[in-house]
């Protein structure tokens, strides 16, 4: 049900966790472990199933989760809980701490999750990259708010084997980042790719991919552009003492 990233990050104190869509009690396009409270599923089995998650992951704290906006918005408050009734929103696609047993999370069903990590002063970011964040910098932008990134996890998504767009996105991306496909007018965006030539050129860092892609792997992610309606996996990842 939940996969580890640990491994990725083992000269520093980064623990990383990416859920599947298994384990949980949701039905029905969303089954069965959304961990997304926007989507349409009864808010019930969704808190059931991000209790599940504290739980299964040994979270040592609630999980801090944004509002995204497919944006370049970077929180990097430390307040712990945000959910709660009692504290704000907060709208943006990275979040950034060093503080030990603070939880961040992203939800994705397609954008890709990248995690950050800097051993020089063990701060982290998690971030939301889509099409349009990356297109805006949010991985440069998020780089240049750690000392210095020198590993990153770049989680599930959707892959060039399957993310069709149109021409006017070549404006904004390598040429070496897109797949014509043989015989069609088909043009297709392969963001890990994109990911790592971005990643290049601000940092000097390990990149680690997953691998998975959203689309492709239907008995373990949920995929937007696949399914329509349907729900969102996360990624989670806090500091140990």
């Amino acid at each position: 049900m939940v996969t580890a990233a640990n491994e990725c990050f083992t000269k520093g104190r980064l623990r990383v966790w990416c859920t599947s869509r298994h384990g949980g009690v949701s039905e029905s396009p969303f089954d069965t472990l959304n961990l997304g409270d926007h989507v349409g599923d009864d808010p019930k089995k969704v808190a059931i199933n991000r209790s599940r998650i504290r739980s299964l992951c040994n979270l040592p704290d609630e999980v801090n989760w944004l509002v995204q906006t497919h944006g370049t918005a970077i929180v990097t408050d430390d307040g712990r809980a945000r959910a709660g009734a009692a504290n704000p929103v907060q709208f943006g696609d990275a979040a950034i701490t060093s503080k030990t047993h603070v939880v961040l999370g992203m939800l994705t069903a397609d954008c890709f999750p990248v995690v950050l990590y800097s051993e020089m002063d063990h701060s982290f970011a998690v971030l939301h990259v889509g099409w349009r964040g990356l297109a805006a910098g949010i991985i440069e932008k998020s780089v240049a708010h750690l000392a210095k990134a020198s590993t990153v996890w770049v989680g599930p998504g959707i892959r060039g084997c399957h993310f069709e767009v149109g021409v006017e996105l070549k404006s904004y991306f390598n040429d070496s980042s897109f797949i014509e496909r043989t015989g069609t007018d088909a043009l297709m965006l392969d963001l890990p790719t994109e990911i790592r030539r971005r990643i290049g050129r601000v940092a000097d860092a390990t990149v680690i991919e997953h691998g998975a892609c959203t689309y492709c792997d239907e008995s373990r992610f949920f995929s937007y552009r696949r399914d329509g309606q349907c729900g969102r996996f996360a990624t989670l990842a806090w500091l140990e003492h």
